[in-house]
């Protein structure tokens, strides 16, 4: 399992922020744990499961281990796609519709 960190730069109340994922959510939410971060700024809605992290914080989970993502690379996509399909089987189990 591996955690990411991406290099967007959202502006939020005064800060600069990027997504924290993982290939698990129970992966996440441990390693947001160590980052000090809060239950609840977890953000399940929308394309994919995550945290947003200010740049201090970013910085913190490189040095933890998180493994960079430039969100414009190929690469980035195919680990977005792959834990977005990891979500979706997690949600509906048996292929129902």
């Amino acid at each position: 399992m591996t955690v990411y960190v991406d290099n967007y730069k959202a502006k939020f109340r005064g800060m600069v922020m990027s997504h924290l994922l993982a290939d698990s959510a129970e992966e996440l939410h441990e390693f947001a744990g160590r980052l000090g971060l809060r239950r609840e700024w977890f953000q399940a809605a929308g394309a994919i499961p995550h945290y947003d992290v200010s740049q201090t914080k970013r910085r913190a989970a490189l040095q933890l281990g998180a493994t960079h993502v430039r969100i414009h690379d190929p690469s980035w996509l195919k680990v977005f796609r792959r834990i977005r399909d990891k979500q979706k089987q997690s949600e509906n189990p048996e292929g129902e519709s």
